[in-house]
C-alpha cells in the first residue's frame, strides 16, 4: 500500500472512533440520568428504604449491563468478521450463540 492510502484510512478510523466515542458518551449520560430519576421517584414514593434498596440494586444492574453490552457487541464483532469471510455458518454460530448468551442474562 501506498502512503496516500494508509494516511487516508486513518483518517477515517479516527473520524469513525472519534463518532462511537461521543455517542457512547452520550448513551452513558442517559443511562445515569435514569438512574437518577429512578432513584429520585423511588426516594419520593418508598422514602429512604426504597432509596437505599436504589442504591444496593444499581451496581448489580450496571454489572448485567456490561456484560450483555459486551456479548452482544463482541458477537456483532463476530458475526461481522464470519459474513466479510462469507462463511455463513460461523456467522449463524457466533449470532446464535450472542442471542442465547444475552438472552441467558
Amino acid at each position: 500500500m501506498n502512503e496516500s492510502t494508509l494516511s487516508d484510512n486513518d483518517i477515517f478510523l479516527k473520524k469513525l472512533f472519534n463518532k462511537h466515542v461521543t455517542s457512547s458518551i452520550i448513551s452513558m449520560f442517559g443511562v445515569l440520568a435514569s438512574v437518577m430519576a429512578n432513584s429520585i421517584i423511588a426516594g419520593k414514593f418508598f422514602g429512604s428504604d426504597g432509596l437505599a434498596v436504589m442504591s444496593i440494586v444499581a451496581p448489580f444492574y450496571f454489572i448485567f449491563a456490561t456484560i450483555g453490552s459486551l456479548t452482544c457487541i463482541g458477537g456483532s464483532v463476530l458475526t461481522s468478521y464470519a459474513l466479510g469471510r462469507d462463511d455463513d455458518k460461523s456467522a449463524n454460530e457466533s449470532f446464535s450463540l450472542s442471542l442465547f448468551l444475552c438472552i441467558a442474562i
